[in-house]
């Protein structure tokens, strides 16, 4: 009966219209524009950099952006891209200052204000978070969601991250970017019958197809992962993991 209720193929996601406003490298910058809009301020999305930008449209129903659009907000998000083995140099600077800066000032440029709201998620709210400020010309407000600021409280990935037996160097020199089903296992390791609870779940709720939508367009994102440049994961882990910068007010941005 299982196999009968799920839906042929994974559902669509990253569906809402949008035009691509700049590509540069890797990553792109999705502009999303409403049939009418009501409010002079764009939204500028800032994504996870190991986690596809779809996150935040997961299909019609369950998508922010769409909801955004439907009430009269422009919305721009970046898309990080794939990176090849040749993007393993790329720093924070380059990502989060230079990147990201283009993406804020293309955005603002296009607003009748001459600003845009940030929203950043997860690791995008902490690659935007300095940014933000460093450098706010061009920022009217900053929202962070689900987003590590203080590192003193991440848990044990803070714990396995900070053991002298964690050499991020030797793991960036021998891979370049960091794979990512390395760091998906890392995560599953700190929850280690989550997928088993996932199958239970599924099996309790399998008659019902708008459940299964969801949860099936939840795993498509939570298994299409990217992996981490090289250069700019070793500051990450380095800085925040190690240093809590952010917190500590040392963090420097280029």
């Amino acid at each position: 009966a299982l196999l009968r209720r799920v839906p042929k193929g994974l559902p669509a996601v990253g569906q809402t219209p949008h035009a691509v406003a700049w590509s540069e490298n890797k990553w792109r910058l999705l502009r999303f524009s409403p049939a009418q809009r009501k409010f002079a301020r764009p939204i500028l999305m800032v994504p996870s950099l190991i986690n596809r930008w779809y996150v935040l449209d997961l299909g019609s129903g369950r998508s922010l952006i769409e909801w955004l659009v439907a009430q009269g907000h422009e919305v721009y998000c970046i898309d990080w891209g794939t990176p090849g083995a040749e993007d393993r140099y790329l720093t924070w600077d380059d990502i989060g200052g230079r990147y990201l800066g283009r993406a804020v000032r293309l955005v603002a440029r296009q607003s009748p204000t001459g600003d845009a709201h940030v929203l950043g998620y997860c690791l995008g709210g902490a690659l935007a978070a300095p940014y933000v400020a460093a450098f706010p010309d061009g920022i009217a407000s900053f929202l962070a969601l689900a987003t590590p600021i203080d590192f003193s409280e991440a848990g044990i990935m803070g714990l396995w991250t900070r053991q002298p037996g964690f050499d991020v160097r030797s793991i960036v020199d021998a891979f370049g970017n960091v794979p990512w089903p390395l760091m998906q296992a890392s995560f599953k390791m700190m929850r280690p019958t989550l997928d088993a609870t996932k199958v239970v779940g599924l099996l309790d709720r399998a008659w019902d197809d708008e459940f299964l939508d969801g949860f099936l367009a939840t795993e498509k994102w939570g298994n299409d992962n990217v992996s981490f440049p090289g250069e700019c994961y070793a500051r990450y882990i380095e800085e925040l993991y190690r240093g809590n910068a952010l917190v500590a007010g040392t963090f420097s941005l280029l």
